[in-house]
C-alpha cells in the first residue's frame, strides 16, 4: 500500500492509526483507474521476471 501511495502521489490514512505518504494529496475517484493500471503493469512485470530462465549453480 505504501509503494502504491507513493507511486500515485496519494495520502492514505487509517484515522487515528497511521498515515502513508503524508505529503500526498487526497484520493479521488479517478485514482482508482490509475491504481488498477499500476497493479496490472506491476503484475505483468513480475510475471515476466518470474518466467526468465534461471541458471542453477552447483
Amino acid at each position: 500500500m505504501s509503494a502504491f501511495a507513493g507511486a500515485l502521489g496519494l495520502r492514505l490514512d487509517k484515522r487515528g492509526l497511521y498515515v502513508l505518504n503524508a505529503g500526498g494529496r487526497e484520493a479521488e475517484t479517478a485514482d482508482l483507474l490509475h491504481a488498477l493500471n499500476l497493479a496490472q503493469r506491476t503484475f505483468a512485470l513480475a510475471t515476466l521476471f518470474l518466467l526468465l530462465p534461471w541458471e542453477t549453480h552447483a
